[in-house]
């Protein structure tokens, strides 16, 4: 597919952008502390399965315009959804087992701005 590139990455903190195409970002840091994703009339996966939450309170901010963004967490990780759609939507399609308890020790926000676009967050 024209366009795509497929990342793998260790750092703490990533920047990510699709603009007229896609890319992809498998997360393994040990320590992750978040991320900034753009995309313009393009896509973004980011699989973070192989990541660990670094301790407190950390984000990725997210735009998107004319596109849309996949994000796939743990499911043990406590996410929010802060996102102001604009002709576009947000979505979590998480799954959990009926024992789920979300670590209290850290927390993802993904907040942001989509317009017409969307964003998926999903788990294993």
């Amino acid at each position: 597919e024209a366009g795509f590139r497929r990342h793998e990455s260790g750092d703490d903190y990533f920047e990510v952008s699709a603009v007229l195409g896609s890319n992809e970002r498998i997360g393994y840091s040990q320590n992750f502390r978040g991320a900034k994703v753009t995309c313009i009339l393009g896509g973004v996966d980011i699989n973070l399965l192989n990541a660990r939450l670094a301790p407190g309170r950390h984000e990725i901010d997210l735009f998107t315009l004319m596109g849309g963004c996949t994000i796939i967490v743990p499911n043990d990780w406590n996410v929010k959804l802060d996102v102001t759609p604009i002709a576009g939507g947000s979505e979590d399609k998480r799954s959990f087992p009926q024992t789920y308890v979300p670590k209290a020790d850290t927390e993802l926000i993904i907040s942001g701005v989509v317009i017409f676009g969307g964003i998926e967050i999903k788990s294993a």
